[in-house]
């Protein structure tokens, strides 16, 4: 056996450890998700497995050697598509953007075509992979780099979430502590991705004795960032899954309330040029809301359904606010955009209503000096749904618009919205031309315009109606 398989044994002597690691958590610790540990073991096993099948083709021909690295790659890729998924999906306590999080989901296509143009490109033109001590042709680097590159970009940007999850923004220090760890098992994870792209480097360009002395180096501190890594990983994730569930939902809830808090300041006293130019749309959905009010107390005297309550009003207008400040330049704390920030409010607000815990807590708010105070829910929360509303229609649906079957202060906000040009041509011809709201929506929405025209110009004709 080469030096360069016995080097490939002792990775995979290391994820093996870790395999045995998790599955020892696993017995002492059966109530903290032994599912998932278990998919974490057999995924270390899994990329042993690909390190040790390829110590033995180092005298094989390249196509053999592109072969056994593929099943390398493979390995990672696969494991790190799990992290990247992991990540978006489940790191509550991270200030995480909505476009961070559609990186992360990008991570496992990115990952799969690069490493088919990897395995394409080696088969095409065969490179010795295995030999690490050996020279290499001019091919060998763009061949490494095609896979090598977007590895470290996966994991890199992986590394920078983490370590905004880590910040003194999260509130409970286990938390910070296991994200902290996933931090630094990720950076050592990219410098071993840098560490192959100079070893190719050094494969192509550098002479006989320079490979000889700096490989072996190479080679070593390979595996002990290797090492590095899976002990940061096993750490992070026996305290991911050993947290209290107290701490998260505590957690949780106080990101909520400072989402919460940015929002309101955002929604109600946001001036200037975000509301420059729709000063008129509230007055016309305040207009709207009448008449859709009115004719549903008479088909509700007729024995109908009451298809607009009184509340409606409030919820129309509150969507009409956050597709304003959805489409305002506005900056928060943090930096965060109006669209991460109503993203991320949703998110944690549908988490917290699951909870039978959080979603019954209430507490009693003063509305100011000369109001009374009110109590207060999560499952109460009046611009909840006009936010889910909102989240649902703007972040998820791709097919377009049908809004027929929506409550109608939603359609009125809708009809509100696309009048202005806040959602898009798109929304706009859908929803105005092609009748994708209710005519009777749209005919409220169009009579109150026409009354604000006739209020005006009796206003600058002084003519008293």
């Amino acid at each position: 056996m080469s030096g360069g398989g016995a080097h490939q044994l002792q990775i995979a002597a290391v994820f093996a450890l870790a395999c045995g690691l998790l599955l020892c958590y696993r017995l002492i610790r059966p109530n903290s998700r032994p599912g998932v540990i278990l998919a974490f073991s057999l995924l270390c096993a899994l990329v042993s497995l690909c390190f040790a099948s390829t110590a033995y083709l180092s005298d094989d021909s390249p196509r053999a050697q592109v072969l056994g690295s593929a099943l390398v790659g493979l390995g990672v890729c696969v494991g790190w598509s799990v992290v990247s998924l992991k990540q978006a999906d489940h790191l509550w306590a991270a200030e995480v953007t909505f476009s961070e999080r559609a990186v992360l989901r990008a991570c496992p296509y990115i990952l799969g075509t690069a490493l088919a143009c990897n395995v394409l490109s080696g088969l095409l033109f065969p490179v010795p992979v295995l030999e690490f001590y050996a020279g290499a042709p001019l091919r060998y680097v763009p061949y490494k780099l095609v896979l090598l590159v977007p590895e470290t970009f996966c994991v890199g940007f992986s590394a920078y979430v983490f370590f905004k999850a880590a910040g003194p923004s999260v509130q409970v220090r286990r938390i910070r502590l296991q994200n902290f760890s996933f931090f630094l098992g990720s950076a050592f994870l990219d410098a071993i991705g840098l560490q192959a792209i100079a070893k190719a480097c050094l494969r192509v360009f550098a002479d006989w004795q320079t490979r000889h002395f700096l490989i072996p180096v190479l080679l070593k501190s390979e595996l002990v960032l290797t090492a590095l890594f899976v002990g940061c990983f096993v750490a992070g994730i026996a305290l991911y899954y050993s947290k209290d569930e107290k701490d998260k939902t505590m957690e949780r809830f106080a990101r909520w309330r400072r989402h919460r808090e940015v929002f309101d300041r955002a929604l109600w006293s946001l001036t200037g040029s975000a509301y420059e130019g729709h000063a008129s749309i509230l007055a016309h959905v305040a207009v709207a809301a009448d008449e859709l009010g009115r004719r549903s107390e008479e088909e509700e005297r007729d024995g109908l359904p009451r298809a607009f309550s009184t509340d409606d009003h409030r919820k129309a207008a509150d969507t009409v606010r956050i597709l304003i400040l959805l489409n305002s330049k506005e900056r928060f704390s943090d930096r965060v955009s109006p669209r991460s920030l109503v993203f991320s409010l949703n998110r944690f607000h549908n988490y917290l209503l699951k909870n039978p815990r959080t979603a019954s807590i209430s507490w009693r708010i003063t509305d100011g000096d000369t109001h009374p105070t009110h109590l207060y829910s999560l499952r109460s929360d009046p611009i909840h749904e006009p936010l889910s509303k909102v989240s649902n229609h703007i972040f998820a649906d791709r097919s377009g618009p049908n809004l027929v079957a929506e409550p109608q202060w939603l359609q009125l906000a809708a009809v509100a919205a696309a009048d202005a040009g806040l959602l898009g041509s798109e929304w706009e011809h859908r929803i105005l031309e092609r009748r994708a709201v209710k005519e009777r929506v749209l005919r409220a929405y169009e009579n109150a315009k026409l009354a604000t025209q006739i209020r005006r110009f009796s206003e600058r004709s002084s003519i008293r109606p």
